[in-house]
């Protein structure tokens, strides 16, 4: 049982990392962008702003 909890942490740490980084890239650069979103959003997603995972 220690087996799978460590390496579970482990691998649980890395998509965290990840996440963390997509997340406040586009915080941070929102302040240029926010333009060019405002106008792709309502262009391409007339219903609502794009699921995070197509800002990808």
């Amino acid at each position: 049982m220690h087996r799978p909890s460590p390496g579970s942490g482990g691998m649980a740490l890395r998509p965290v990392a990840n996440v963390r980084n997509t997340v406040q890239e586009p915080f941070l650069v929102a302040g240029s962008p926010i333009i060019d979103i405002k106008s792709y959003v309502p262009a391409r997603f007339p219903k609502g702003p794009p699921p995070p995972t197509r800002r990808l």
